[in-house]
Protein backbone atom coordinates (compact mmCIF):
# COMPACT_ATOMS: atom_id res chain seq x y z
CA UNK A 1 0.00 0.00 0.00
CA UNK A 2 2.81 2.27 0.35
CA UNK A 3 3.83 1.52 -2.87
CA UNK A 4 0.50 2.41 -4.12
CA UNK A 5 0.10 5.98 -2.23
CA UNK A 6 4.15 7.06 -3.46
CA UNK A 7 2.98 6.35 -7.21
CA UNK A 8 -0.05 8.10 -6.61
CA UNK A 9 1.80 10.99 -5.15
CA UNK A 10 4.01 10.72 -7.93
CA UNK A 11 1.96 10.94 -10.94
CA UNK A 12 -0.27 13.59 -9.08
CA UNK A 13 2.65 15.77 -8.81
CA UNK A 14 4.09 15.26 -12.32
CA UNK A 15 0.34 15.83 -13.72
CA UNK A 16 0.25 19.15 -11.77
CA UNK A 17 3.86 20.74 -12.78
CA UNK A 18 2.47 19.53 -16.44
CA UNK A 19 -0.55 21.44 -16.18
CA UNK A 20 1.01 24.32 -14.56
CA UNK A 21 3.68 24.60 -17.38
CA UNK A 22 1.27 24.70 -19.88
CA UNK A 23 -1.33 27.10 -17.43
CA UNK A 24 2.62 29.92 -17.68
CA UNK A 25 2.93 28.94 -21.69
CA UNK A 26 -0.84 29.66 -22.68
CA UNK A 27 -1.29 33.03 -20.64
CA UNK A 28 2.09 34.38 -22.29
CA UNK A 29 0.99 34.42 -25.30
CA UNK A 30 -1.04 36.29 -27.84
CA UNK A 31 -0.82 39.50 -25.39
CA UNK A 32 -1.55 42.32 -28.05
CA UNK A 33 -4.03 44.28 -26.71
CA UNK A 34 -6.00 44.24 -29.81
CA UNK A 35 -6.00 40.44 -30.60
CA UNK A 36 -7.85 39.16 -27.58
CA UNK A 37 -11.13 37.30 -27.81
CA UNK A 38 -14.43 39.47 -27.07
CA UNK A 39 -14.67 37.62 -23.67
CA UNK A 40 -11.24 38.44 -22.36
CA UNK A 41 -11.76 42.10 -23.40
CA UNK A 42 -15.04 42.86 -21.08
CA UNK A 43 -12.10 42.32 -18.28
CA UNK A 44 -9.31 43.97 -20.00
CA UNK A 45 -11.49 47.13 -20.90
CA UNK A 46 -12.56 47.57 -17.47
CA UNK A 47 -9.79 46.84 -15.72
CA UNK A 48 -8.19 49.76 -17.89
CA UNK A 49 -11.05 51.51 -16.85
CA UNK A 50 -10.31 51.34 -13.19
CA UNK A 51 -6.43 52.19 -13.74
CA UNK A 52 -7.28 55.30 -15.61
CA UNK A 53 -9.93 56.26 -12.34
CA UNK A 54 -6.33 55.62 -10.11
CA UNK A 55 -4.54 57.85 -12.20
CA UNK A 56 -6.69 60.76 -11.22
CA UNK A 57 -6.50 60.48 -7.34
CA UNK A 58 -10.30 61.65 -7.01
CA UNK A 59 -11.39 59.47 -4.28
CA UNK A 60 -15.05 60.10 -5.19
CA UNK A 61 -14.78 59.39 -8.76
CA UNK A 62 -12.19 55.90 -7.83
CA UNK A 63 -14.65 54.85 -5.42
CA UNK A 64 -17.56 55.39 -8.16
CA UNK A 65 -15.58 53.61 -10.78
CA UNK A 66 -14.16 50.63 -8.21
CA UNK A 67 -18.05 50.11 -6.80
CA UNK A 68 -20.09 50.52 -10.33
CA UNK A 69 -17.63 51.10 -13.41
CA UNK A 70 -21.12 50.97 -15.11
CA UNK A 71 -20.69 47.38 -15.57
CA UNK A 72 -22.16 44.59 -13.44
CA UNK A 73 -23.45 41.68 -15.70
CA UNK A 74 -20.51 39.97 -12.90
CA UNK A 75 -19.29 41.13 -9.57
CA UNK A 76 -17.30 43.82 -9.44
CA UNK A 77 -15.02 41.98 -7.44
CA UNK A 78 -13.66 40.51 -10.91
CA UNK A 79 -12.29 43.97 -12.11
CA UNK A 80 -11.25 45.15 -8.97
CA UNK A 81 -9.18 42.66 -8.02
CA UNK A 82 -7.65 42.25 -11.50
CA UNK A 83 -7.02 45.95 -11.68
CA UNK A 84 -5.20 45.73 -8.00
CA UNK A 85 -2.83 42.60 -9.30
CA UNK A 86 -2.31 44.31 -12.40
CA UNK A 87 -1.83 48.02 -12.04
CA UNK A 88 2.06 47.76 -11.62
CA UNK A 89 2.39 45.28 -14.21
CA UNK A 90 0.45 47.77 -16.71
CA UNK A 91 2.77 50.71 -15.45
CA UNK A 92 5.92 48.52 -16.06
CA UNK A 93 5.05 46.79 -19.49
CA UNK A 94 2.24 48.40 -20.78
CA UNK A 95 -1.46 46.87 -22.09
CA UNK A 96 0.63 43.73 -21.93
CA UNK A 97 1.29 43.52 -18.49
CA UNK A 98 -2.60 44.33 -17.82
CA UNK A 99 -3.37 41.50 -20.02
CA UNK A 100 -0.54 38.74 -18.22
CA UNK A 101 -1.21 39.68 -14.65
CA UNK A 102 -5.14 39.15 -15.16
CA UNK A 103 -5.25 35.79 -16.83
CA UNK A 104 -2.10 34.50 -13.98
CA UNK A 105 -4.27 36.07 -11.47
CA UNK A 106 -7.37 34.08 -12.48
CA UNK A 107 -4.96 30.82 -12.89
CA UNK A 108 -4.01 31.84 -9.29
CA UNK A 109 -7.22 31.97 -7.52
CA UNK A 110 -8.60 28.87 -9.67
CA UNK A 111 -5.38 26.77 -8.49
CA UNK A 112 -5.86 28.10 -5.13
CA UNK A 113 -10.09 27.06 -5.54
CA UNK A 114 -8.58 23.42 -6.23
CA UNK A 115 -6.60 23.33 -3.49
CA UNK A 116 -8.55 24.47 -0.19
CA UNK A 117 -11.44 22.06 -1.62
CA UNK A 118 -9.06 19.13 -1.59
CA UNK A 119 -7.71 20.18 2.38
CA UNK A 120 -11.18 20.82 3.35
CA UNK A 121 -12.78 17.88 2.14
CA UNK A 122 -9.62 15.06 2.08
CA UNK A 123 -7.38 14.08 4.98
CA UNK A 124 -5.10 12.05 3.36
CA UNK A 125 -2.11 14.30 1.68
CA UNK A 126 -2.03 11.16 -1.52
CA UNK A 127 -5.74 12.41 -1.70
CA UNK A 128 -5.34 15.77 -1.68
CA UNK A 129 -2.50 15.50 -4.01
CA UNK A 130 -4.74 13.04 -6.70
CA UNK A 131 -7.87 15.53 -5.92
CA UNK A 132 -5.79 18.63 -6.79
CA UNK A 133 -4.30 16.70 -10.20
CA UNK A 134 -7.89 15.50 -10.89
CA UNK A 135 -9.45 19.03 -11.15
CA UNK A 136 -6.69 20.44 -13.11
CA UNK A 137 -7.58 17.71 -15.62
CA UNK A 138 -11.35 18.63 -15.74
CA UNK A 139 -11.98 19.92 -19.28
CA UNK A 140 -12.34 23.69 -18.79
CA UNK A 141 -9.46 24.23 -16.66
CA UNK A 142 -7.40 25.16 -19.34
CA UNK A 143 -10.13 27.56 -20.33
CA UNK A 144 -10.62 29.74 -16.82
CA UNK A 145 -6.94 29.25 -16.12
CA UNK A 146 -6.38 31.85 -19.07
CA UNK A 147 -9.33 33.38 -19.68
CA UNK A 148 -10.38 36.29 -17.10
CA UNK A 149 -13.80 35.02 -15.94
CA UNK A 150 -15.50 35.92 -12.75
CA UNK A 151 -15.66 31.73 -12.10
CA UNK A 152 -12.62 31.15 -10.46
CA UNK A 153 -13.12 33.85 -7.76
CA UNK A 154 -16.83 32.27 -7.39
CA UNK A 155 -15.28 28.97 -7.07
CA UNK A 156 -12.94 30.16 -4.67
CA UNK A 157 -15.25 31.57 -2.05
CA UNK A 158 -17.40 28.64 -2.57
CA UNK A 159 -14.10 26.54 -1.54
CA UNK A 160 -13.16 29.11 1.61
CA UNK A 161 -17.01 28.24 2.73
CA UNK A 162 -16.57 25.15 2.24
CA UNK A 163 -13.28 24.68 4.67
CA UNK A 164 -15.21 26.40 7.36
CA UNK A 165 -18.68 25.29 6.94
CA UNK A 166 -17.59 21.55 6.65
CA UNK A 167 -15.97 22.26 10.47
CA UNK A 168 -19.18 23.11 11.44
CA UNK A 169 -21.10 20.65 9.19
CA UNK A 170 -22.57 23.16 7.48
CA UNK A 171 -24.35 25.18 10.20
CA UNK A 172 -26.65 27.97 10.41
CA UNK A 173 -25.42 31.06 11.94
CA UNK A 174 -21.97 30.99 11.85
CA UNK A 175 -19.68 34.00 9.91
CA UNK A 176 -18.25 31.62 7.07
CA UNK A 177 -21.68 32.15 5.55
CA UNK A 178 -19.98 35.29 4.31
CA UNK A 179 -18.16 32.85 1.67
CA UNK A 180 -21.29 31.62 0.01
CA UNK A 181 -22.51 35.36 -0.40
CA UNK A 182 -19.56 36.53 -1.77
CA UNK A 183 -19.56 33.68 -4.66
CA UNK A 184 -23.27 34.50 -5.23
CA UNK A 185 -21.84 38.61 -5.50
CA UNK A 186 -19.01 37.01 -8.11
CA UNK A 187 -21.44 34.87 -10.12
CA UNK A 188 -25.52 35.41 -9.49
CA UNK A 189 -25.30 31.64 -10.88
CA UNK A 190 -24.47 30.69 -7.01
CA UNK A 191 -27.94 30.63 -5.95
CA UNK A 192 -28.73 27.59 -6.48
CA UNK A 193 -26.32 26.25 -3.73
CA UNK A 194 -27.25 29.05 -1.59
CA UNK A 195 -30.80 28.00 -1.58
CA UNK A 196 -30.15 24.47 -1.02
CA UNK A 197 -27.38 24.39 1.43
CA UNK A 198 -29.33 26.85 2.86
CA UNK A 199 -32.09 25.22 3.23
CA UNK A 200 -30.39 22.11 4.94
CA UNK A 201 -29.00 23.69 7.34
CA UNK A 202 -32.62 25.50 8.11
CA UNK A 203 -33.50 21.36 8.16
CA UNK A 204 -31.39 20.05 10.39
CA UNK A 205 -32.11 22.90 12.82
CA UNK A 206 -36.01 21.78 12.56
CA UNK A 207 -34.81 18.00 12.92
CA UNK A 208 -32.75 18.77 15.90
CA UNK A 209 -29.13 17.70 14.26
CA UNK A 210 -28.25 21.47 15.57
CA UNK A 211 -27.56 21.71 19.26
CA UNK A 212 -26.96 25.58 18.71
CA UNK A 213 -30.71 26.14 17.21
CA UNK A 214 -32.83 23.98 19.34
CA UNK A 215 -34.41 26.71 21.07
CA UNK A 216 -36.66 28.88 18.89
CA UNK A 217 -35.14 32.24 20.08
CA UNK A 218 -31.65 30.65 19.38
CA UNK A 219 -32.59 29.13 15.82
CA UNK A 220 -34.34 32.69 14.98
CA UNK A 221 -31.40 34.64 15.88
CA UNK A 222 -28.61 32.24 13.64
CA UNK A 223 -31.03 32.34 10.53
CA UNK A 224 -30.85 36.17 11.09
CA UNK A 225 -27.43 36.12 11.58
CA UNK A 226 -27.10 34.11 8.37
CA UNK A 227 -28.98 36.11 5.95
CA UNK A 228 -26.98 38.93 7.46
CA UNK A 229 -23.85 37.42 6.41
CA UNK A 230 -24.50 36.26 3.18
CA UNK A 231 -25.57 40.16 2.86
CA UNK A 232 -22.76 41.41 3.80
CA UNK A 233 -20.94 38.67 1.55
CA UNK A 234 -22.63 39.59 -1.50
CA UNK A 235 -21.76 43.41 -1.18
CA UNK A 236 -18.08 42.47 -0.67
CA UNK A 237 -18.42 40.74 -4.20
CA UNK A 238 -21.04 43.51 -5.97
CA UNK A 239 -22.36 46.21 -4.18
CA UNK A 240 -25.57 46.75 -4.29
CA UNK A 241 -26.08 48.31 -1.53
CA UNK A 242 -23.89 51.32 -3.73
CA UNK A 243 -26.01 50.47 -7.05
CA UNK A 244 -29.25 49.95 -6.09
CA UNK A 245 -30.98 46.89 -6.05
CA UNK A 246 -33.05 47.86 -9.69
CA UNK A 247 -29.62 48.65 -11.42
CA UNK A 248 -27.86 45.25 -10.58
CA UNK A 249 -31.28 43.72 -11.75
CA UNK A 250 -31.39 45.16 -15.02
CA UNK A 251 -28.18 44.39 -15.65
CA UNK A 252 -28.57 40.49 -14.55
CA UNK A 253 -32.10 40.04 -16.31
CA UNK A 254 -30.78 41.91 -19.42
CA UNK A 255 -27.64 38.78 -19.80
CA UNK A 256 -29.65 36.33 -19.18
CA UNK A 257 -30.21 35.30 -22.58
CA UNK A 258 -27.36 34.87 -25.61
CA UNK A 259 -27.59 35.52 -28.88
CA UNK A 260 -26.38 31.85 -29.12
CA UNK A 261 -29.15 30.54 -27.01
CA UNK A 262 -31.31 27.68 -29.47
CA UNK A 263 -34.87 28.02 -27.83
CA UNK A 264 -35.37 24.25 -28.67
CA UNK A 265 -32.49 22.68 -26.45
CA UNK A 266 -33.59 20.47 -24.08
CA UNK A 267 -31.70 18.42 -20.75
CA UNK A 268 -31.25 15.48 -23.65
CA UNK A 269 -29.02 17.65 -25.41
CA UNK A 270 -26.87 18.90 -22.85
CA UNK A 271 -26.66 15.04 -21.41
CA UNK A 272 -25.69 13.80 -24.64
CA UNK A 273 -23.31 16.01 -25.03
CA UNK A 274 -21.49 15.63 -21.73
CA UNK A 275 -21.48 12.28 -22.91
CA UNK A 276 -19.88 12.38 -26.71
CA UNK A 277 -18.04 15.84 -26.65
CA UNK A 278 -17.84 17.46 -23.11
CA UNK A 279 -13.98 16.05 -22.65
CA UNK A 280 -11.25 13.31 -23.34
CA UNK A 281 -13.19 11.33 -22.00
CA UNK A 282 -16.41 10.65 -23.72
CA UNK A 283 -18.61 7.48 -24.97
CA UNK A 284 -18.86 4.36 -23.03
CA UNK A 285 -15.97 5.50 -20.63
CA UNK A 286 -17.90 8.62 -19.77
CA UNK A 287 -20.88 6.24 -19.40
CA UNK A 288 -18.86 4.10 -16.85
CA UNK A 289 -17.61 7.27 -15.12
CA UNK A 290 -21.34 8.89 -14.54
CA UNK A 291 -22.61 5.82 -13.61
CA UNK A 292 -20.22 5.18 -11.00
CA UNK A 293 -20.05 8.51 -9.38
CA UNK A 294 -23.84 8.10 -9.32
CA UNK A 295 -23.65 5.08 -7.81
CA UNK A 296 -21.28 6.83 -5.06
CA UNK A 297 -23.59 9.61 -4.94
CA UNK A 298 -26.65 7.27 -3.96
CA UNK A 299 -24.86 5.77 -0.98
CA UNK A 300 -23.72 8.87 0.62
CA UNK A 301 -27.00 10.37 0.49
CA UNK A 302 -28.39 7.30 2.13
CA UNK A 303 -26.10 6.94 4.36
CA UNK A 304 -25.96 11.13 5.36
CA UNK A 305 -30.20 11.08 5.60
CA UNK A 306 -29.83 7.56 7.53
CA UNK A 307 -28.21 9.50 10.14
CA UNK A 308 -24.18 8.92 9.55
CA UNK A 309 -22.78 11.95 9.68
CA UNK A 310 -19.79 11.37 9.12
CA UNK A 311 -21.27 11.18 5.07
CA UNK A 312 -22.78 14.60 5.77
CA UNK A 313 -20.05 17.24 4.35
CA UNK A 314 -19.62 15.05 1.50
CA UNK A 315 -23.38 14.23 0.84
CA UNK A 316 -23.59 18.05 1.02
CA UNK A 317 -20.83 18.89 -1.43
CA UNK A 318 -21.88 16.12 -3.71
CA UNK A 319 -25.34 17.33 -3.72
CA UNK A 320 -24.28 20.92 -4.36
CA UNK A 321 -22.08 19.37 -7.63
CA UNK A 322 -25.18 17.70 -8.97
CA UNK A 323 -27.39 20.55 -8.24
CA UNK A 324 -25.23 23.37 -10.11
CA UNK A 325 -24.99 21.08 -13.20
CA UNK A 326 -28.48 19.97 -12.96
CA UNK A 327 -29.75 23.13 -12.99
CA UNK A 328 -27.43 24.22 -15.84
CA UNK A 329 -28.90 21.04 -17.94
CA UNK A 330 -32.19 21.76 -17.43
CA UNK A 331 -32.23 26.06 -17.99
CA UNK A 332 -29.55 27.00 -20.13
CA UNK A 333 -30.33 26.72 -24.03
CA UNK A 334 -26.72 27.04 -25.42
CA UNK A 335 -24.17 24.08 -24.83
CA UNK A 336 -21.38 26.01 -23.41
CA UNK A 337 -19.16 23.27 -21.29
CA UNK A 338 -17.52 25.39 -19.49
CA UNK A 339 -20.82 26.22 -17.20
CA UNK A 340 -20.11 23.10 -15.67
CA UNK A 341 -16.49 23.46 -14.43
CA UNK A 342 -17.81 24.71 -11.28
CA UNK A 343 -20.27 21.88 -10.18
CA UNK A 344 -17.96 19.26 -11.50
CA UNK A 345 -15.18 20.63 -9.55
CA UNK A 346 -17.51 20.06 -6.28
CA UNK A 347 -18.27 16.63 -7.65
CA UNK A 348 -14.89 15.58 -8.36
CA UNK A 349 -13.92 16.69 -4.62
CA UNK A 350 -17.30 15.16 -2.93
CA UNK A 351 -16.68 11.42 -4.69
CA UNK A 352 -13.21 11.63 -3.46
CA UNK A 353 -13.91 12.13 0.18
CA UNK A 354 -16.94 9.78 -0.16
CA UNK A 355 -14.86 6.89 -1.66
CA UNK A 356 -12.37 7.45 1.21
CA UNK A 357 -15.19 7.00 3.84
CA UNK A 358 -16.43 4.04 2.25
CA UNK A 359 -12.96 2.35 1.69
CA UNK A 360 -12.00 2.66 5.34
CA UNK A 361 -15.09 1.09 6.32
CA UNK A 362 -13.91 -2.18 4.53
CA UNK A 363 -11.91 -4.49 6.35
CA UNK A 364 -11.27 -7.01 4.36
CA UNK A 365 -7.50 -6.57 3.09
CA UNK A 366 -8.44 -8.71 -0.68
CA UNK A 367 -11.20 -6.56 -1.26
CA UNK A 368 -9.81 -3.42 0.02
CA UNK A 369 -6.83 -4.20 -2.13
CA UNK A 370 -9.05 -5.20 -5.31
CA UNK A 371 -11.06 -2.15 -4.91
CA UNK A 372 -7.72 0.10 -4.82
CA UNK A 373 -6.24 -1.78 -8.17
CA UNK A 374 -9.88 -1.56 -10.29
CA UNK A 375 -10.18 2.41 -9.36
CA UNK A 376 -6.66 2.67 -10.40
CA UNK A 377 -7.25 1.16 -13.56
CA UNK A 378 -10.23 3.08 -14.43
CA UNK A 379 -8.96 6.88 -13.66
CA UNK A 380 -5.49 5.62 -15.08
CA UNK A 381 -7.66 4.81 -18.50
CA UNK A 382 -9.38 8.57 -17.69
CA UNK A 383 -6.72 10.46 -16.87
CA UNK A 384 -4.52 9.62 -19.65
CA UNK A 385 -7.09 10.89 -21.81
CA UNK A 386 -8.14 14.28 -20.36
CA UNK A 387 -4.20 14.54 -19.77
CA UNK A 388 -3.70 14.59 -23.78
CA UNK A 389 -6.74 16.43 -24.11
CA UNK A 390 -5.61 19.26 -21.78
CA UNK A 391 -2.27 18.79 -23.37
CA UNK A 392 -3.48 19.41 -26.55
CA UNK A 393 -5.92 23.00 -25.67
CA UNK A 394 -3.05 24.14 -23.91
CA UNK A 395 -0.23 23.75 -26.59
CA UNK A 396 -3.08 25.11 -28.92
CA UNK A 397 -3.28 28.45 -26.32
CA UNK A 398 0.26 28.71 -26.31
CA UNK A 399 0.80 28.64 -29.94
CA UNK A 400 -1.98 31.32 -31.14
CA UNK A 401 0.51 34.11 -32.59
CA UNK A 402 2.00 30.98 -34.64
CA UNK A 403 -1.52 29.36 -35.93
CA UNK A 404 -2.49 30.30 -39.61
CA UNK A 405 -6.22 31.52 -38.28
CA UNK A 406 -4.33 34.45 -36.47
CA UNK A 407 -2.25 35.18 -39.22
CA UNK A 408 -4.98 35.61 -41.37
CA UNK A 409 -6.84 37.51 -38.73
CA UNK A 410 -3.81 40.18 -38.40
CA UNK A 411 -4.50 40.31 -42.06
CA UNK A 412 -8.00 40.88 -41.93
CA UNK A 413 -7.50 43.95 -39.50
CA UNK A 414 -4.38 45.43 -41.12
CA UNK A 415 -6.65 45.64 -44.67
CA UNK A 416 -9.70 47.58 -42.21
CA UNK A 417 -7.30 49.66 -40.36
CA UNK A 418 -5.83 50.73 -43.47
CA UNK A 419 -9.41 51.11 -45.40
CA UNK A 420 -10.46 53.26 -42.11
CA UNK A 421 -7.97 55.54 -42.19
CA UNK A 422 -8.18 56.56 -46.28
CA UNK A 423 -11.98 57.04 -45.55
CA UNK A 424 -11.02 59.37 -42.93
CA UNK A 425 -8.49 61.20 -45.36
CA UNK A 426 -11.80 61.46 -47.78
CA UNK A 427 -14.30 62.76 -45.44
CA UNK A 428 -12.32 64.51 -43.09
CA UNK A 429 -14.37 63.74 -40.33
CA UNK A 430 -14.55 61.92 -37.05
CA UNK A 431 -16.59 58.43 -38.80
CA UNK A 432 -18.58 56.07 -37.69
CA UNK A 433 -18.42 52.65 -37.67
CA UNK A 434 -19.76 49.07 -36.60
CA UNK A 435 -17.42 45.98 -36.83
CA UNK A 436 -17.75 42.02 -36.33
CA UNK A 437 -16.74 41.39 -32.41
CA UNK A 438 -15.24 38.40 -33.89
CA UNK A 439 -12.59 40.03 -35.80
CA UNK A 440 -9.61 41.74 -34.36
CA UNK A 441 -10.09 45.00 -32.90
CA UNK A 442 -8.93 47.91 -34.70
CA UNK A 443 -5.97 50.24 -33.82
CA UNK A 444 -7.37 53.54 -34.84
CA UNK A 445 -7.19 56.91 -32.82
CA UNK A 446 -10.88 58.11 -31.52
CA UNK A 447 -10.31 61.13 -33.31
CA UNK A 448 -10.41 58.50 -36.33
CA UNK A 449 -13.54 57.22 -36.04
CA UNK A 450 -15.53 55.98 -33.64
CA UNK A 451 -16.16 52.31 -33.93
CA UNK A 452 -18.64 50.13 -32.18
CA UNK A 453 -19.21 46.25 -31.95
CA UNK A 454 -22.38 44.30 -33.98
CA UNK A 455 -23.83 42.08 -30.90
CA UNK A 456 -26.57 40.13 -32.46
CA UNK A 457 -29.13 41.50 -35.56
CA UNK A 458 -27.64 44.65 -36.87
CA UNK A 459 -30.53 46.85 -36.65
CA UNK A 460 -28.83 50.82 -36.20
CA UNK A 461 -28.90 51.45 -39.75
CA UNK A 462 -30.67 55.01 -38.41
CA UNK A 463 -27.34 56.05 -36.88
CA UNK A 464 -26.02 56.37 -40.43
CA UNK A 465 -22.55 54.44 -39.80
CA UNK A 466 -19.85 55.13 -42.59
CA UNK A 467 -19.19 51.82 -42.58
CA UNK A 468 -19.46 48.59 -41.30
CA UNK A 469 -17.04 45.80 -41.33
CA UNK A 470 -18.12 42.32 -40.56
CA UNK A 471 -16.74 38.54 -41.75
CA UNK A 472 -20.53 37.78 -42.28
CA UNK A 473 -23.07 39.05 -44.46
CA UNK A 474 -25.77 41.66 -42.74
CA UNK A 475 -28.45 39.89 -44.26
CA UNK A 476 -29.34 37.02 -41.83
CA UNK A 477 -29.99 33.24 -42.68
CA UNK A 478 -33.81 33.74 -40.92
CA UNK A 479 -34.28 30.03 -41.88
CA UNK A 480 -31.81 28.70 -39.95
CA UNK A 481 -32.37 31.06 -37.13
CA UNK A 482 -35.29 30.05 -36.61
CA UNK A 483 -34.63 28.29 -33.21
CA UNK A 484 -33.01 31.19 -32.08
CA UNK A 485 -34.12 33.09 -29.32
CA UNK A 486 -33.67 36.45 -30.73
CA UNK A 487 -35.68 35.00 -34.12
CA UNK A 488 -37.81 38.44 -34.01
CA UNK A 489 -34.65 40.88 -34.58
CA UNK A 490 -33.21 38.79 -37.03
CA UNK A 491 -35.98 38.81 -39.22
CA UNK A 492 -36.44 42.86 -38.64
CA UNK A 493 -32.58 43.20 -39.97
CA UNK A 494 -33.30 41.17 -42.86
CA UNK A 495 -36.03 43.31 -43.65
CA UNK A 496 -33.88 46.30 -42.88
CA UNK A 497 -31.08 45.14 -44.79
CA UNK A 498 -33.89 44.71 -47.97
CA UNK A 499 -34.57 48.45 -47.58
CA UNK A 500 -30.91 49.95 -47.18
CA UNK A 501 -28.40 47.77 -49.04
CA UNK A 502 -27.64 47.35 -52.85
CA UNK A 503 -26.17 44.65 -53.72
CA UNK A 504 -24.96 46.25 -56.82
CA UNK A 505 -23.03 49.82 -57.81
CA UNK A 506 -26.42 50.72 -59.57
CA UNK A 507 -28.70 49.47 -57.80
CA UNK A 508 -30.80 51.95 -55.69
CA UNK A 509 -32.01 51.07 -52.14
CA UNK A 510 -35.71 52.02 -50.29
CA UNK A 511 -34.19 53.91 -47.97
CA UNK A 512 -31.90 55.97 -46.62
CA UNK A 513 -29.33 55.54 -45.72
CA UNK A 514 -27.67 53.93 -48.71
CA UNK A 515 -25.02 51.08 -48.47
CA UNK A 516 -23.18 49.33 -51.14
CA UNK A 517 -22.69 45.86 -50.52
CA UNK A 518 -18.74 44.56 -51.47
CA UNK A 519 -17.37 41.32 -50.65
CA UNK A 520 -13.91 41.31 -50.38
CA UNK A 521 -13.43 37.69 -50.72
CA UNK A 522 -9.30 37.24 -50.49
CA UNK A 523 -9.96 38.33 -46.48
CA UNK A 524 -13.33 36.81 -46.42
CA UNK A 525 -14.99 40.18 -45.23
CA UNK A 526 -18.03 41.97 -46.02
CA UNK A 527 -17.78 46.18 -46.06
CA UNK A 528 -20.71 48.57 -46.05
CA UNK A 529 -19.93 51.96 -47.24
CA UNK A 530 -22.62 54.74 -47.70
CA UNK A 531 -23.63 55.48 -51.52
CA UNK A 532 -24.28 59.39 -52.50
CA UNK A 533 -27.70 58.38 -53.78
CA UNK A 534 -30.63 56.62 -52.85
Amino acid sequence: MKLIKFLLIGISAFIIVLQLKGIYSANTDLTDASWIFMDENITFAGVKKLHQALYTLDKGYIIDQFLDGGDHRYGRILWIINALTSFIPSLIWGDKGVIVATRFTQAFFLVASYVILAHALLKSFTLRCVAVALLLLLPHTPYYATMPKPEPFQLFFIALFVWFASKKSFLLGNWYWIWLGAATGAKIATLPLVAFWGASAFGMALLGQDKNNQETAAFIKNLLKTIAWLIIGFNLAEPIFYIGPKIYWDWISGNVVHGEDNINLQFSDWFMFVINSWAGIHGRLMWIFLSLLVLISAFTFFQAIKGNHSYRNAGLVLAGGWLMNLFIMFTVKRLWGFYLQVGSALLVVGALAAFNLLYSQIHQKLVRFLGIILGLILVANGTILQLQYTKNVYEELATRTQNPQHIFKVKQQIWSENFINKLYRQKNKTLLGFYAPALYQFRIQPETALIRPIWGAFLDYSSQPDFIITDFCLLPDTVNLSENIFKDSFRKSAVLYGKHVAIALNDSCLAIPCYIETKIDSLKLFLYTQKTFP
